[in-house]
């Protein structure tokens, strides 16, 4: 039970407006909002890193000519079916591919750890 005069601070996310993304750092766990005009140019990650917009492997360069220069993995973390996950203690990274039924799902697992 709460006491008179003890606070609890909740930690709000920074949120980034898609006007400012081009010239925004990387945050982490920042908010980045999409653009509103209702088509895939209002992404913010190709606003925020030189990366395709669609898919969940989105990259730049090309995979074909073996000159990948930075790939991101994307997810909106909301299909609670599949959920992907980010352990912050040890680097661990769970993603799932959306699949179109469960006999063809892709499962990826990473260390992205720095030690």
């Amino acid at each position: 039970m709460r006491s008179h005069g003890q606070r609890y601070s909740v930690e709000v996310a920074k949120v980034i407006p898609f006007e400012k993304l081009a010239d925004s750092d990387l945050i982490v766990e920042a908010v980045y909002k999409g653009g509103s005009a209702g088509h895939v140019g209002d992404d913010p990650l190709g606003k925020l890193v030189p990366v395709g917009n669609q898919g969940g492997f989105r990259y730049a360069g090309s995979p074909k000519n073996d000159d990948l220069r930075l790939v991101v993995l994307y997810t909106s973390g909301g299909d609670r079916d599949w959920p992907d996950a980010l352990d912050r203690e040890t680097g661990l990274v769970t993603w799932w591919s959306h699949p179109i039924d469960a006999t063809r799902s892709c499962f990826v697992s990473m260390d992205w750890s720095l030690s």
